[in-house]
């Protein structure tokens, strides 16, 4: 099958039954179905085939009658015309072997080995660099050690670096354009030993001039992983009834990871102010405002690092200093969120003990349930799955304006 590229009108030749498969041009390098060149053609050449085939008769006779009556002195035969050389075309790869695939695999084989200079030839710093500041909001931030906490991130023998640690297996390009590609891996673990099933890592890639750069690497939850996942989360969740005739929902508390949308820079950022909340002794009120009213403007990306700090006070056991240490915590959930759980650090607060651990009990729950469609606004509280029962005359009117809150929304919709 003779096909014919549609742009520049290069021809080549395809087997029979690759019709219809994606074919990329060797001269343009437009990508277009394969079609047969003379499929367009044929019905015009067979509706004029018989008044040609006249006129070609008369032609042949006039030559040859032209011939006999003219004839002279043999003539050297022309050479005959070169036919125009075959290019072959071959048909687009998309997956786990395609070369876009096999870039993004030699990044985690990078990764896996050390290899800084190919990671960092292989990266669109400029595009990366942009990606930080829209998630940091414009915040102006330092560009010496940028690259350097990229790196590290790649680099890490963490198991949540999904690209040193875990090794592609399958995969396929889901968008290929002439400046920008998707594609997506199926990863196992790097260590044999280690467990933890399967992940996927959506790349995102850019073109700089023949050479292909990646500026996002992340993690992608498949429907089925999403399906999984979201059967555990309804089991891990209980509903549970205070001594108070409080209604709840809990989860046992866990360690959390940064998202993996979160900037290398932004995770260090967020840690160094948490753990700045633990000496809050050498903090000056300023010096706390500042730091509260930086992580509530983070919102989103800050959540994981709160939660794990309360699950690790929780774990070790409060005690009075870090009871403050746990307020401060639960408030900044509470403005970066919106939403209400029955912790109190101290009985002066309504606080006890029972309110206490299961207030930060509630809020693993809320994270599970919630976490994944939270857009950084506040949210209203969730008055039919939580019904939490008012101890002080503060947590009345924080209920209460809770309350009008979610009524005016619902009656402006």
């Amino acid at each position: 099958m003779i096909i014919e590229c549609p742009a520049c009108g290069a021809r080549a030749k395809l087997p029979d039954n690759k019709e219809g498969a994606k074919v990329r041009c060797a001269e343009c390098e437009r990508v277009y179905h394969a079609r047969p060149s003379g499929a367009r053609t044929a019905a015009r050449s067979s509706s004029s085939a018989v008044p040609v085939g006249v006129g070609a008769g008369v032609v042949a006779l006039v030559i040859v009658i032209f011939a006999i009556t003219n004839r002279g002195p043999a003539t050297t035969a022309a050479p005959p015309v070169e036919e125009a050389e075959e290019r072959v075309f071959v048909a687009v790869d998309y997956g786990f072997d395609s070369p876009l695939c096999k870039f993004a695999r030699g990044l985690h084989d990078a990764a896996a080995l050390g290899d800084e200079f190919l990671l960092q030839s292989s990266i669109d710093t400029e595009r990366v660099w942009e990606r930080l500041q829209t998630a940091t909001g414009g915040e102006e931030l330092g560009r010496d050690d940028f690259m350097i906490g990229v790196l590290d991130s790649l680099l890490s023998k963490d198991t949540s670096n999904l690209v040193g640690t875990w090794i592609p297996f399958d995969g396929e390009v889901i968008e290929e354009g002439d400046t920008d590609a998707i594609l997506r891996l199926v990863l196992q673990p790097r260590d044999a030993a280690a467990t933890g099933g399967t992940r996927h890592i959506e790349w995102h890639l850019s073109r700089a001039g023949a050479q292909w750069k990646a500026w996002s690497w992340e993690r992608w939850i498949s429907p089925e992983e999403e399906r999984n996942n979201r059967i555990a989360r309804t089991r891990r969740n209980k509903k549970m009834t205070l001594s108070d005739g409080s209604v709840v929902l809990e989860a046992e508390p866990e360690p959390i990871a940064h998202l993996d949308s979160t900037p290398p820079e932004l995770r260090g950022r967020i840690d160094e102010m948490i753990a700045d909340l633990h000496g809050l002794d050498d903090l000056r009120p300023r010096e706390l405002t500042h730091l509260r009213n930086e992580l509530v403007v983070i919102g989103k990306p800050a959540v994981p690092a709160l939660l794990t700090a309360m699950y690790e006070l929780d774990e070790a056991g409060w005690t009075d200093e870090t009871l403050i240490v746990g307020q401060q915590l639960h408030m900044l959930l509470q403005d970066i969120t919106g939403y209400v759980t029955t912790f109190k650090a101290h009985e002066a607060l309504g606080g006890t003990l029972e309110r206490r651990d299961s207030g930060v009990r509630q809020w693993f729950s809320w994270y599970d349930r919630k976490f994944k469609r939270f857009e950084e606004r506040a949210e209203e509280t969730d008055l039919l799955e939580t019904a939490i029962v008012p101890k002080t005359e503060r947590e009345k009117r924080e209920l209460e304006k809770y309350r009008r809150i979610t009524e005016q929304e619902r009656s402006d919709g």
